[in-house]
C-alpha cells in the first residue's frame, strides 16, 4: 500500500495569542491601494488556474472513470453500448477501506517521541491528549479525513485546511479538494509555493452572517448574485453524478477567494505572510489578517494547509494517482467490452 506522505503537523496548539491574528487589517490601506491590490491577487489568480488546465482536465476523466459515468454514445449508431469497467474504482476505493482501517486503528492516531528520560510521561500525557483533541474535541476530523483517503488515490494529491475557530474556540481539520486549492506553476513545496488561493463557493447569506460578526470590511460592494459561476467541466460531472443542477445564479454560490502569500504590506522592510480574503466577482478585499504568531518571544508561521501525495511526483508538486496509471488501461477495457 503506497504510504501517505505530508509536509506539516496534523494539529495546532492552541493559544491565546492567536487572537492577534484574527485582526482584519484592510482599514489600513487606502482605496486606491486596495482596488490595485484586489486586481493583482486576482490576476495572479487567474493565471495560476489557467496554468492547470491540462490537470483539470485530466482530474475530470479520472473521476469519471471512478464513478463509472459514461455519457450517451451516437456513434457507431445512437444508444451504442458504453459500459464501464470499474477497474480505476475498484483500486481507488480498495486503497480507501485498507487506509481509513489503518489510520484510525486503535488505540490512537498521535504517538509522541520522548526526547529524554524524564519525558517519557510526557510525551504519554501529549499523545492521549493528542489523541482525544483529534478524534473527540474534532468532531469533523474522521469524516474530513474519509473524504479525502477516497479522493487522493484518484489524483494523487490533496489537501487538509488546519484551523483555529474563534466560535468553536478550538482547531478545526478540513478536507480540501485539490480542485479547490490553487498553486502557481511550478510549485516544489508546499511551503515554499510563492502563494496558495483556496476557491470557497459560499451562499450570500452566509457571507452576510460573516460580515455581521465583524469579519469583513467593504461589504456593501459584494452583490447578492452570483457573477462567475463554478463551470467546470468538472463541476458539471459532479453535479450529473448526484443528479444536482444550479438552475439559478440568483440564489447560487460566491466564488471567494483566500490567497495565503508574502507581501510588503504596512511599511513592511521584507515580504511578510499574510491572508487575504477577496470577492472575486466585485473585486474586492473583505479581510486581511497576519499569518504569523507570536509564542516564546517567537515569531512563528501559522501552518494552515497540509499535502498528502499518492504516489509522489520526482519532477513536480502534484503527485501520480491510480488514474495517471489506470486510465487508459480502463479506457482498453471499456473498449473492447463494449
Amino acid at each position: 500500500m503506497p504510504e501517505l506522505e505530508t509536509t506539516e503537523e496534523i494539529t495546532q496548539d492552541k493559544n491565546p495569542s492567536t487572537e492577534k491574528t484574527l485582526v482584519n487589517l484592510v482599514g489600513k490601506l487606502s482605496k486606491d491601494e486596495q482596488k490595485k491590490l484586489a486586481a493583482k491577487l486576482i490576476s495572479d489568480y487567474d493565471v495560476d488556474v489557467q496554468s492547470r488546465q491540462s490537470w483539470m482536465d485530466k482530474r475530470n476523466r479520472w473521476y469519471k472513470l471512478w464513478l463509472c459515468h459514461r455519457e450517451t454514445k451516437v456513434d457507431p449508431w445512437p444508444g451504442a453500448s458504453n459500459i464501464c469497467i470499474p477497474m480505476l474504482s475498484t483500486a481507488c476505493n480498495q486503497f480507501h477501506g485498507r487506509a481509513y482501517s489503518s489510520v484510525f486503528a486503535p488505540p490512537g492516531m498521535v504517538k509522541a517521541m520522548p526526547v529524554e528520560g524524564n519525558d517519557v510521561t510526557r510525551a504519554k500525557n501529549v499523545e492521549n491528549y493528542m489523541n482525544w483533541q483529534v478524534l473527540y474535541e474534532m468532531e469533523e476530523y474522521e469524516d474530513e479525513f474519509d473524504r479525502l483517503l477516497i479522493n487522493l488515490p484518484i489524483n494523487g494529491t490533496a489537501f487538509k485546511k488546519v484551523y483555529y475557530d474563534k466560535n468553536l474556540d478550538r482547531n478545526v481539520s478540513e478536507y480540501a479538494s485539490a480542485v479547490d486549492v490553487v498553486l502557481p506553476y511550478r510549485t516544489k513545496k508546499l511551503e515554499s509555493a510563492r502563494r496558495i488561493a483556496h476557491q470557497i463557493w459560499l451562499h450570500y447569506d452566509e457571507l452576510s452572517e460573516r460580515n455581521d460578526q465583524g469579519m469583513y470590511a467593504n461589504f456593501e460592494k459584494v452583490s447578492e448574485t452570483a457573477g462567475k459561476k463554478d463551470d467546470s467541466e468538472l463541476s458539471e460531472t459532479r453535479d450529473k453524478a448526484t443528479g444536482e443542477e444550479d438552475i439559478s445564479q440568483e440564489n447560487g454560490l460566491k466564488l471567494i477567494l483566500e490567497i495565503h502569500k508574502k507581501y510588503k504590506l504596512f511599511n513592511d522592510k521584507t515580504p511578510q505572510p499574510y491572508i487575504f480574503t477577496v470577492d472575486y466577482d466585485s473585486s474586492t478585499i473583505l479581510r486581511i489578517t497576519s499569518r504569523t504568531i507570536k509564542t516564546g518571544g517567537k515569531e512563528h508561521v501559522l501552518s494552515y494547509f497540509i499535502d498528502y501525495h499518492f504516489i509522489p511526483n520526482p519532477e513536480g508538486f502534484y503527485s501520480f494517482g491510480f488514474g495517471h496509471f489506470l486510465e487508459v488501461l480502463n479506457e482498453m477495457a471499456n473498449t473492447a467490452f463494449n
